[in-house]
């Protein structure tokens, strides 16, 4: 039985667990973050609802959890939702995994984002959250 072909395949396993365990030992990838200058527009075109005698009560959380609006849904509720296991009929909600942002609108007339900030901006937030969708450059 000729046994010379067992050194190359040893160097071969050897070779491609040295490689795999580099690969592993690789910092991890840092999450997307949205830019500031579009964190400040998505805040900005919150900001209307802002007024405490609005009929539309918003909440809006970014990944370093900072948060603005005058809603608060409450940590099982916020669990729920980032877990996608969560529904209501009084909330409109989006969560973006990618960024860590999440925004809740409390009472919305409508689902639609056109009824709610304006057809100029709901296209603006769409296209914001767009650049940082999963397949998106």
């Amino acid at each position: 039985m000729n046994l010379n072909f067992l050194p190359p395949i040893a160097s071969l396993i050897v070779l491609s667990l040295s490689s795999s365990g580099q690969d592993a030992a690789q910092a991890p990838t840092k999450p997307k973050e949205i830019s500031a200058k579009d964190k400040a527009a998505v805040i900005e075109i919150f900001k209307p609802f802002d007024d405490h005698l609005s009929s539309t009560y918003y909440y809006l959380e970014f990944r370093n959890n900072e948060t603005y609006g005058l809603g608060n849904p409450g940590a099982n509720t916020l669990a729920a939702m980032k877990t996608g296991r969560f529904s209501s009929p009084s909330l409109l909600y989006r969560w973006y995994a990618e960024i860590g942002v999440l925004y809740v609108i409390w009472r919305p007339p409508t689902t639609s984002l056109e009824a709610i900030f304006g057809k100029e901006n709901a296209l603006k937030l769409k296209t914001i959250f767009a650049k940082y969708s999963v397949g998106a450059r």
